[in-house]
């Protein structure tokens, strides 16, 4: 998706709380997805199907 530019930058806005996985906010680093999750960030959101 392209939210963030590396590796680096995603565990600090997770770190940060500024990613929510199915509507509350997530600070886990490590997180596996699952058809019908929805996570959102920046004002953006994906479902994954």
């Amino acid at each position: 998706m392209n939210w963030v530019e590396h590796g680096a930058m995603a565990q600090f806005v997770v770190e940060e709380g500024l990613v929510s996985y199915n509507g509350v906010v997530d600070y886990r680093k490590r997180l596996k997805v699952k058809r019908g999750d929805v996570v959102d960030f920046d004002g953006q959101q994906v479902k994954i199907i």
